[in-house]
């Protein structure tokens, strides 16, 4: 499939006029046969053959049906803003005038390699980016180290933290509890919906555990969890 970008509506509305109701280029010869080496096929030419597909004509269904198509498909024709977070093997950008720099990389980067982004037009390198920009000041800002996110109003040393998560499954998180500055840096660690088992063997750095409130699966139809742990 082969998309082309226009700046305008416009642009794009004139160009599926003309695709639909025209063939572009002019029609130089036609052969048909089960073969093709008894023609000599400019190196311009590509070749189409017609393939058989069989196909269900509904899931639940052991009618099947065989087509024979030749493959051929439509080439469709967008607004750079409409093709945002849109990722596509072929791209034809079509460039009537001076785009910015934003427009240019929305535009040329939907296609997924290089070797599927086809360029009409002038292509005019946008302006080198302004050092004091805020997207050059953003930029040298990812390079920096990253910072770990903290909530600043759990570390107060003056106050008793409790903190309480529903964790599926705590054996198989555990680690992600363990990594968290933020449960490491509480008092008392409550934890529900755990599908805990007394076999199971958890354990968190500078935690104990303390007690357990369990459950027989009888008794607690609204919970999946057989246990509630509790440590401090």
């Amino acid at each position: 499939m082969q998309y082309t970008f226009f700046y305008r509506n416009d642009d794009v509305d004139n160009f599926n006029t003309k695709a639909l109701n025209e063939i572009p280029g002019t029609v130089m010869d036609c052969h048909a046969s089960d073969t093709i080496s008894e023609h000599r096929i400019p190196d311009t030419w590509t070749p189409l053959f017609p393939l058989a597909v069989t196909e269900k004509t509904r899931n639940n269904s052991s009618l099947k049906r065989n087509r024979m198509q030749f493959p051929l498909t439509l080439a469709h024709a967008l607004t750079i803003h409409k093709s945002q977070g849109q990722s596509h093997k072929k791209v034809v950008v079509h460039i009537k005038k001076t785009l910015s720099r934003e427009l240019l990389y929305v535009a040329c980067s939907r296609a997924t390699s290089l070797n599927g982004l086809f360029i009409i037009g002038s292509f005019k390198a946008p302006n080198k980016l302004d050092e004091n920009g805020h997207l050059a000041q953003e930029m040298k800002r990812w390079k920096k180290p990253k910072v770990i996110p903290q909530f600043k109003h759990l570390h107060h040393s003056n106050c008793f933290q409790i903190r309480f998560h529903n964790e599926q499954s705590l054996e198989k998180h555990c680690k992600l509890v363990t990594n968290d500055l933020n449960f490491i840096s509480s008092d008392v660690l409550l934890f529900g919906e755990t599908w805990m088992s007394p076999l199971d063997n958890i354990k968190i750095h500078s935690f104990k555990l303390v007690t357990t409130l369990e459950k027989k699966r009888a008794e607690a139809r609204l919970s999946k969890a057989d246990s509630n742990p509790t440590w401090s």
